[in-house]
């Protein structure tokens, strides 16, 4: 089983990217966002008890995908310090099970994620959509950061369409 997490901050391009490689390699897609929109319909977002239902939620999933051999990619907004322990719970249920996660961070300019974060395809989701709020996330958790202890192979997507950049993670990883 191969879990392949698309990091980075927001509007970089995980979704679009995640999409992409999944109609190439036929692994399924896990965004972050269906665990996330679930949550918040029962809990206020941001509160202590969203998080915890959203990383029980996440972590069933892995480990049930893990011992049912499932390959699947996962988008995350990886939170430097914050996300350390979720991020390691995540891989090793994972590893536990004799699977690999390969870590991709995408990264652009804040030029470019400041165009990209306007679009109007990012309210499906209730993406964030605010270049102001995306100034103050980015400084605040060090969204630019790469995953400690791990290997990442780190994309600038800045001027690579979606093919391009999976077609990168697939010969990089050898995805089948």
């Amino acid at each position: 089983m191969k879990l392949v997490i698309v990091y980075g901050p927001p509007a970089v391009g995980k979704l679009t990217v995640a999409k992409e490689l999944a109609a190439l390699t036929g692994y399924k897609l896990f965004h972050n966002h269906l665990t996330v929109d679930v949550v918040a319909s029962l809990f206020e977002f941001g509160s202590p008890v969203f998080w915890d239902q959203v990383r029980l939620m996440r972590e069933l999933l892995f480990e049930a995908a893990a011992k049912n051999n499932v390959n699947m990619i996962f988008t995350f907004v990886y939170a430097a310090g914050e996300d350390d322990k979720i991020i390691n719970n995540y891989i090793n249920i994972i590893e536990k099970h004799s699977g690999e996660v390969c870590l991709v961070q995408l990264k652009a300019s804040m030029e470019v994620l400041k165009k990209r974060i306007i679009k109007r395809n990012r309210t499906q989701y209730e993406k964030m959509t605010k270049t102001n709020e995306l100034e103050k996330w980015v400084d605040k958790y060090n969204l630019f950061s790469q995953i400690p202890d791990r290997e990442s192979l780190i994309i600038d997507n800045s001027s690579l369409s979606p093919s391009e950049v999976a077609r990168q993670i697939i010969a990089h990883f050898q995805l089948k």
